[in-house]
């Protein structure tokens, strides 16, 4: 077959194939042609999910009458006039191909006032169009704005029309898609109409985070967390992301050059580890004003929340980047979908840091609620992307906060401290002998009894350091029963996050149970000694490799040739961990050395190595992609923290519970195990008297 020029109706439709997927393609391009042109009210009408009829109309520009043809021509658009503007598109649309294909592909009625300089259009244009035939414009009646109607699309190809699902799936993929467009536009009325039913009406303007809610949902308002970063260093400079490896200094250090650059602005909302989902379907990710998916960013999300969510749960995130266009590339996916930044490590620390340390400054425990209710409050605000505050402070975006917890009654303690004094052989309950012990007698209160000193510790201090003596090496630091864990507290010292004089009361050697500012703090002691260990060896991997034992016969594993392969490509980690071995022939592991804590705890170290190498054959453990050295290490730091955390069913004394506690507010992430899985829960009081039927 000879070389030949394609028709411009093949052309339109391949660019069609490109472009064009389905119905929710269709609202996309129209949508986004009606925020370029300014408009403040869009409404989207659909039948059958848009198979039969997509209208949209908006009360932008319009397009003049004289321009109306050439709307519908191939690669026509008056949003690039030059080559050198591809490098700094700040529209959402540009290509010019989005008409045009949808005309080749449907019955395209296009109906439009103008409003140039101010001044309204006498009458509006109207044009059809149909594959290769297009209708000269007449006059016609509307309003300032463009209504844009699509019939029968794939009506002259059907092999791309049985490939439509039903109505109902359709008009899921076009709500999805507005409610993406939407969630980035506030000051845009949005509404939505299938089948003569409006399922969508959002008016115009509001606060971003009250959009935010619209969309996703006001039932996740309080697990919802507003964060906000400012970058206005280029990458090398003090205070930059890549100046300061991966993290910025504080607002009040740094020093802001006189640049033409257009400041990285950030802003959006990170749910709380507890709202996770199974699918990233509750991540929106934007960039000035335009959705995308980029693996860059979704892997800088992910990294944030690592050790607070389980592998396979995907947090809720709302994350809008503003930024200079010259800075990222929109020009490299067919429906724009993704985009280049021209310093995507960059990005990537400023996405860390800034969902980072709002996790890391907010309390995460998660509230156990007896009753379900319906969130209250309100945000505020006027609208757009959130403009930066005070210097050294945030903005204000109308987020509104939660109030401040009541403090807790004197009674609570009281009462943790009778149940934890009781005989564990129970002999019924008195409630006169409960009323006299926790002070509370016909209204008035009086003084709870103060728990013995055996209750109170019976460990002298001399004691407890002589044999923290004993423990000079990393045992020191990583703590178990029969061992100290850290210096003993001081004398009078409160367990973090514990009202002065509160109880410890430890359940079924599992569970503890103390109280906090808001209720009833009920915590996992396995799951927050696991936590606290896994923080101590982060910080003593980071300054040297862990202390090991070398034994005196080395511990043979039988082993695969995956297995050598694995050992010999993770032999550097192994090292840094404390552990040593090689392989001793062809099927064969020899282990001479083992991290000391982890002999103390009685952990097997071909056990442990097994299922080590067992995780790198599974692809878990991998030094392959972004930052995969130290998201290895973590993993390895995980497992060994897992094995010689205190189990359920360990008894703790005294001491160790106090101990266990205070370390509680000291780390970092404190709320989540490095799993992902919650340390601890909260029974607030309010809950309590709604159970109990005491409001």
């Amino acid at each position: 077959m000879p070389i030949r020029k394609l028709p411009p109706l093949v052309v339109n439709q391949i660019a069609a194939g490109e472009v064009i997927e389905r119905p929710a393609s269709v609202v996309k391009e129209l949508v986004e042609n009606s925020l370029d042109a300014g408009a403040t009210r869009v409404e989207v009408q659909l039948e059958e999910g848009g198979c039969q009829l997509i209208r949209v109309s908006d009360d932008g520009r319009g397009i003049p009458a004289q321009e109306l043809t050439l709307a519908v021509a191939p690669h026509a658009t008056s949003k690039l006039s030059s080559a050198e503007e591809l490098s700094a598109v700040a529209t959402l649309g540009f290509r010019g191909e989005a008409l045009a294909s949808i005309a080749s592909v449907s019955r395209l009625r296009l109906t439009s006032r103008a409003v140039v300089e101010g001044r309204i259009a006498e009458a509006a244009a109207l044009l059809e169009a149909s594959g290769e035939e297009v209708s000269p414009a007449t006059p016609a009646a509307t309003a300032p704005g463009t209504v844009v109607e699509v019939r029968d699309l794939f009506f002259n190809t059907p092999a791309r029309r049985k490939f439509l699902r039903t109505g109902p799936t359709e008009f899921s993929y076009v709500a999805d898609t507005l409610n993406r467009i939407a969630l980035v536009h506030p000051q845009v009325a949005f509404t939505l109409i299938h089948n003569g039913r409006k399922n969508l009406d959002l008016p115009g303007p509001q606060a971003p985070g009250e959009r935010c809610l619209e969309i996703i949902g006001r039932d996740l308002r309080e697990g919802l967390l507003e964060f906000e970063l400012v970058d206005d260093h280029p990458p090398g400079l003090p205070g930059s992301a890549a100046g300061n490896q991966g993290g910025l200094l504080p607002e009040d250090e740094r020093e802001v050059p006189a640049l033409p650059e257009k400041p990285v602005r950030i802003w959006g909302l990170a749910g709380q580890p507890s709202l996770a989902r199974s699918s990233a379907k509750y991540q929106y990710v934007y960039v000035n004003g335009r959705p995308i998916r980029d693996r860059n960013l979704a892997h800088a999300v992910k990294e944030a929340y690592r050790g607070l969510t389980p592998p396979d749960r995907q947090p809720v995130v709302i994350l809008m980047i503003d930024m200079d266009p010259h800075q990222v590339d929109v020009n490299v996916h067919p429906t724009k979908a993704e985009v280049r930044f021209r310093e995507p490590s960059r990005m990537h620390g400023l996405v860390l840091t800034a969902i980072r340390r709002k996790l890391l400054a907010s309390d995460l425990t998660p509230t156990a609620a007896v009753f379900g209710g319906g969130a209250t409050g309100a945000f505020g605000g006027t609208g757009g992307l959130p403009t930066s505050g005070a210097a050294g402070g945030s903005a204000d975006l109308g987020f509104e906060r939660a109030p401040a917890p009541e403090p807790v009654a004197p009674q609570m303690n009281h009462f943790v401290e009778y149940f934890r004094r009781m005989d564990p052989i129970q002999r019924g309950l008195t409630f006169d002998q409960l009323r006299q012990e926790v002070g509370v007698a016909a209204g008035t209160q009086t003084p709870g009894p103060a728990l013995p000193a055996k209750e109170a510790g019976a460990e002298t201090a001399q004691g407890l350091a002589a044999e923290g003596a004993a423990h000079s090496t990393l045992r020191d630091a990583v703590w178990h029963p029969g061992q100290t864990m850290y210096p003993p507290a001081e004398p009078g010292a409160e367990a973090a996050g514990a009202i002065p004089g509160g109880a410890i009361l430890q359940v079924h050697d599992s569970y503890l149970v103390t109280q906090d500012e808001q209720g009833i703090v009920i915590i996992d002691q396995h799951a927050l000694h696991e936590r606290v260990m896994f923080e101590e060896l982060m910080h003593r991997v980071l300054g040297r490799n862990l202390e090991s034992q070398r034994l005196l016969v080395p511990e043979v594993l039988p082993a695969a040739p995956r297995d050598l392969a694995a050992l010999e490509e993770f032999k550097v980690l192994l090292t840094r961990v404390g552990i040593e071995a090689e392989p001793i022939g062809p099927r064969q592991i020899a282990i001479h050395a083992f991290p000391t804590f982890l002999f103390d705890r009685k952990v097997a170290p071909a056990e442990f190595l097994r299922d080590l190498l067992d995780k790198a054959d599974d692809g878990q453990i991998s030094l392959a992609g972004p930052q995969a050295e130290e998201s290895a290490l973590h993993q390895v730091l995980d497992m060994m923290a897992c094995k010689a955390a205190v189990k359920a069913g360990d008894h703790l004394s005294n001491q160790e519970l106090a101990a266990l506690l205070q370390r509680r507010g000291e780390i970092e992430r404190a709320s989540n195990c490095p799993h992902g899985r919650p340390t601890t829960i909260r029974l607030t009081l309010r809950d309590l008297e709604k159970h109990f039927k005491r409001t």
